[in-house]
């Protein structure tokens, strides 16, 4: 077995313990399909850190990471997760052999509403994955 192959099972292994159940839709109106994703916040560092003379903060960038056997995210998109809300996805980045990132922003409550969703929902009242995701 070669590298490629270890890292490829490595990544799938990771996948299979540290995600969750979701629905992604191509567009608002889509029919959702089920999906596992891992949804990350990360703080990334803008400013002039520990070099005075510039504000320093942390600017939180959300992104979810796909299989790529599940799905092909795409700009617009749109992830609904069982209790964390939804997201839309605004910038698909290029497939990491089989996982494939997104980065996203939140839906607000008015947006899914607008969208004949229901924010105080599991899966904002959308017919839930199947079992076994």
């Amino acid at each position: 077995m070669n590298i490629r192959e270890l890292k490829r099972r490595a990544r799938r292994q990771l996948h299979d313990r540290m995600s969750e159940p979701a629905l992604y839709l191509a567009d608002s109106s889509a029919a959702p399909v089920g999906v596992t994703v891992r949804l990350h916040l990360s703080f990334n560092e803008v400013g002039e850190l520990l070099r005075g003379g510039f504000s320093e903060r942390q600017e939180i960038t959300p992104r979810i990471i796909f299989l790529g056997s599940q799905v092909q995210p795409r700009h617009r998109g749109i992830v609904v997760t069982q209790d964390l809300g939804a997201y839309l996805i605004e910038n698909d980045l290029p497939p990491d052999d089989i996982t494939v990132t997104a980065e996203v922003s939140k839906l607000s409550r008015n947006q899914a509403i607008s969208f004949g969703w229901d924010p105080d929902a599991q899966y904002m009242g959308l017919v839930p994955p199947p079992e076994g995701l």
